[in-house]
């Protein structure tokens, strides 16, 4: 069956023709070079909004648009290095809004944050005193560029969550930060890929099979913590991590904060692992019958409209 980011001519037949269809698709989804203009007007915008408020204040851009894992729907992260009362952060709530910004104001998150949309449509989020928010960005690329597989599979699994409203931690979903991590941590442990000499000869399109099956089915959640420093590493879970009544949550150290978890707030793990494993299931079934483009069989076209992945 056709799918949107399929290109003339190409191979879409069996685990050849799945790992054609991941490159193509994370092409697909790439921002173009408007969308890119976009997120960068409003970026200097709001930039120009805060520093009319507060000459001396800092704004730190951060999140999937720094770090190169932008899909088209992805929000634009920013943050504010200075703490601040609700006060001037309602301040900056009115100011976006006389620039015919839509905002809400989310006071009693984890970190403050006024969530906008600007004009032209382009969300986005900016928190007060994220730490590490800026050196997060630069973590991320680091890990990117050891491991080049990452960026085709974070892209995949963004847009698999997005469509099932499952990448937002304020539903309980993984954000951008987790799905990173995750699929880091899974290619440092990986059996094969870990050993750089034996990458080449395991496809894009085994190790998405491998994912799904590993965080579907494999990956012990009530007992185990993640942690990407030193190569990557499995941990028992901390006891004041863990929460009696959600044994099943995820846990990741945080690569810059160890006292921190990243994941500890995304609850609907059942969920996301009970998809993971479907996904699994639907990639396998596809394998042993020899089909033609798999991804479309976890990647609804229709889904993915909807949430503004495509």
């Amino acid at each position: 069956m056709w799918r949107p980011w399929h290109v003339k001519g190409r191979n879409y037949c069996e685990t050849e023709g799945l790992t054609n269809e991941i490159i193509d698709f994370v092409n697909f989804v790439d921002l173009t070079h408007d969308e890119r203009n976009q997120r960068s007007h409003v970026i200097r915008d709001v930039t120009a909004t805060v520093r009319g408020l507060w000459k001396e204040v800092e704004l730190e851009v951060f999140g999937s648009w720094q770090s190169g894992l932008c899909l088209p729907s992805s929000d634009v992260d920013l943050s504010v290095a200075r703490r601040m009362s609700y006060g001037p952060q309602l301040q900056l709530l009115e100011a976006l809004t006389n620039r015919r910004y839509k905002c809400k104001f989310l006071p009693n998150a984890k970190i403050p944050i006024v969530k906008f949309e600007s004009p032209n449509g382009i969300s986005g989020d900016i928190s007060f005193m994220a730490e590490h928010a800026g050196r997060s960005a630069e973590v991320v690329r680091d890990l990117l560029g050891q491991y080049p597989a990452a960026r085709p599979l974070i892209i995949v699994v963004k847009a698999l969550l997005r469509s099932f409203n499952l990448n937002n931690v304020y539903s309980g979903g993984f954000s951008s930060y987790t799905i990173t991590l995750i699929v880091i941590s899974f290619l440092q442990m990986h059996p094969y890929y870990k050993v750089k000499e034996q990458r080449e000869r395991y496809s894009l399109a085994d190790l998405l099979v491998d994912f799904f099956a590993f965080y579907g089915k494999d990956f012990n959640f009530h007992s185990t913590t993640i942690s990407v420093l030193g190569g990557g590493k499995y941990c028992a879970k901390k006891p004041f991590w863990e929460d009696p009544s959600k044994p099943f949550l995820l846990s990741i150290i945080d690569p810059l904060d160890p006292a921190n978890d990243v994941s500890r707030g995304s609850f609907a793990v059942p969920r996301i692992r009970s998809l993971f494993y479907t996904c699994y299931l639907r990639l396998a079934h596809c394998k042993m019958h020899r089909a033609v483009a798999m991804l479309g069989v976890i990647l609804d076209p229709i889904l993915l409209v909807r949430q503004g992945v495509v």
